[in-house]
């Protein structure tokens, strides 16, 4: 097998080869014709097949200035095609190729230098060649954009806190020779947020024009945390190549075409479009953050690249689509262990963004609604529909999917666990106010609230973010979010929990740990053979005795603050082995440990450990009993049970 591309030009050579590369060699006027050329192949009736990446080599402006650098349009994704190009795979191995590269990403390496510093522009000699200016940046929209915009802008920051990095795609309006916008409502934002809670600017970096895994998984917008240049590495099967940037702390791709260097201030914002959107219609002006350059890098012979976006179908639209199918389906078929989840599709009539449709195999009566609870809770201000059809529907066929919403063979209604959960807390709230009770109320939270965390958010937090990824877990968020809002209205003291993983006498077999006891109590009374079946041991569980949890909640109950949500967790992190291994070290019992698949997820969530320092603070609350009297307690329990049962059938 061939290596991956070691940069853009790689690329384009490929796509010369193949057909799929249209060079202009005529002048054409960045401001006023360019995008309107490359957008006809979108807007008239050609198929798919035939769109093509346009590379214009002879670039002018609106006041008849010449540029030697070319400029590239559509060179990623103007067709699947060319995205399958792209990732090294035919168009229908496109998902399979992305959900590997997520499961097994490969982590980047650092070199001394790279081509991309060939040409250094900084300090006195910033604005040697024009600064900004040196670049053939097209105007997206004309007659309707305020001013040219980065497009293919991929913007590097990190996380002020953990030192993640994170790689994503936002557009950038000139300002200046010295100066661009900055739009970004996702992860660049959060990393904006905490660093104007410190009081510190963001460093950031603007790579444009890279191989095209970069591209992608900038455009794709994977989970918060993930580590996009080692996804980019798990699509060229290889680490991608580094350089550390000269003026701010982080690492862009050493043989990128462009590299802007800068900060972006957090304690002042400026007016921001109007812009031509994905959605075809115009973005407004807006206030938002900028971005001071310090340092600008590029190759001696550098390439500009741009998307084509404003009005789908687009290079933007067949780009965002099949990224966020592919992080969706991580996220749902894996992250939150819906085995059923078999395909997402992005519809492009929507632009790839408010009209999602998950594909399912219906295991459960609440497989879908679990999967479409995750689907939203992982980026909210995305979608607007979320639909999931059965297995025999397209979901990427509009036609198909209208069809099987409205045929009987479609999954079946399931209520999800709101009336218990939802209305329960607000009839409780509410009857306790007609009866002019004031009392204290403690909300019983669960810490699957938190839905699935990384490795770098452990242990969590209780201000860590709600991705709650089943229907049980959003209705545990939304009685929480209602007793906030119905309690003090009553004049009620509410005090919220998020409980994580608590155990002991009289719990239920679905646990791990009771399924555990009750086939050890079993086998010791000859009612089973000798062999435990087991899921995966190696998952990590912050465990707790109930009977200090509900200690906890007397406490909090009595000293907890209104409105605020307490851990309840020691705060260790045990493994499934470990617990296991506790078990069978109090029966005399010789057993066989057999993995049974039934009880196997897709992906566990590799480790659940929270941090309880909120609830001693307000409490002085520790743990008592330890975790291995608890096992002998609850193996006790399950052995009077079974005893039972065993005289029973005697």
């Amino acid at each position: 097998m061939r290596k991956y591309y070691r940069d853009l030009r790689e690329f384009l050579q490929k796509l010369e080869e193949g057909g799929l590369l249209r060079t202009v060699q005529r002048p054409i006027n960045k401001d006023l014709e360019l995008m309107p050329v490359v957008r006809w192949q979108f807007r008239g009736n050609l198929p798919e097949s035939a769109r093509k990446a346009f590379l214009f080599k002879n670039v002018t402006d609106g006041r008849g200035n010449k540029y030697s650098m070319p400029v590239l349009v559509g060179g990623y994704a103007a067709s699947r095609n060319i995205y399958a190009l792209g990732m090294m795979c035919s168009p229908e191995e496109i998902a399979a190729k992305w959900n590997d590269a997520q499961m097994h990403p490969v982590k980047p390496i650092l070199l001394e230098t790279g081509p991309v510093h060939e040409e250094v522009h900084l300090g006195a000699g910033l604005l040697n060649h024009g600064g900004i200016g040196e670049f053939p940046v097209p105007v997206s929209t004309p007659g309707l954009d305020n001013a040219p915009y980065l497009s293919n802008a991929n913007w590097v920051t990190k996380d002020p806190e953990t030192g993640e990095r994170n790689l994503g795609n936002y557009r950038a309006m000139i300002k200046s020779a010295t100066r661009t916008g900055v739009f970004s409502g996702s992860h660049l934002f959060t990393h904006w947020k905490k660093c104007r809670a410190k009081g510190i600017p963001l460093q950031a970096a603007v790579v444009i024009g890279a191989s095209p895994n970069i591209i992608y998984v900038g455009a794709g917008k994977p989970a918060y945390g993930t580590d996009e240049y080692a996804v980019a590495g798990g699509i060229a099967g290889e680490p991608v190549e580094l350089v550390r940037c000269k003026t701010v702390d982080l690492e862009v791709p050493a043989t990128a075409e462009i590299v802007f260097e800068g900060e972006i201030p957090t304690d002042s914002l400026e007016r921001e479009a109007p812009f031509g959107e994905y959605t075809g219609y115009m973005g407004m002006n807006t206030m938002s953050p900028y971005f001071n350059v310090t340092c600008i890098t590029h190759r001696r012979d550098a390439i500009y690249s741009a998307f084509i976006s404003q009005f789908p179908p687009s290079e933007s639209s067949v780009m965002r689509g099949i990224g966020r199918e592919a992080a969706w389906f991580k996220l749902l078929r894996h992250d939150c262990n819906i085995a059923g989840v078999l395909r997402v599709a992005f519809h492009q009539t929507s632009g790839s963004g408010p009209y999602a449709v998950i594909q399912m195999k219906k295991y459960g009566p609440g497989d879908a609604w679990q999967a479409l609870h995750a689907a939203y809770s992982f980026n909210p201000p995305t979608v607007k529909f979320i639909i999931a059809v059965d297995e025999d529907i397209d979901p990427g066929d509009p036609d198909s999917v209208n069809w099987g919403s409205v045929d009987i063979r479609s999954f079946d209604f399931v209520q999800p666990p709101g009336p218990t959960n939802v209305l329960g807390i607000v009839h409780l709230l509410d009857a306790a106010r007609s009866a002019s009770l004031r009392p204290a109320v403690l909300v019983v939270g669960s810490a699957e609230e938190y839905g699935p965390v990384g490795e770098a958010e452990l242990p969590i937090r209780e201000d860590a973010p709600l991705r709650p990824a089943s229907p049980y877990a959003v209705s545990k968020v939304a009685q929480g979010a209602l007793a906030r809002l119905y309690g003090p209205a009553g004049g009620m003291r509410v005090v919220l929990t998020r409980t994580f993983h608590h155990t002991g006498p009289g719990r239920g077999e679905a646990f791990a740990e009771s399924s555990f006891a009750r086939q050890i109590a079993e086998i010791e009374h000859g009612l089973r053979p000798a062999v435990i079946e087991v899921g995966n041991l190696d998952a990590v569980r912050d465990f707790c005795d109930v009977r200090d949890v509900v200690r906890a909640y007397l406490l909090l109950l009595e000293k907890g603050e209104p409105g605020q949500a307490y851990n309840v967790c020691s705060g260790r992190g045990l493994r499934i082995r470990e617990v296991l291994d506790l078990l069978l070290a109090s029966s005399s019992a010789r057993v066989e440990v057999r993995v049974d698949k039934e009880r196997l997820r897709p992906a566990d969530v590799p480790a659940q450990v929270g941090d309880p320092s909120r609830l001693r603070a307000a409490t002085a609350w520790e743990p008592r009993i330890p975790i291995a009297e608890t096992l002998r307690d609850l193996l006790s329990d399950w052995r009077a049970r079974v005893a039972g049962v065993a005289t029973r059938k005697a």
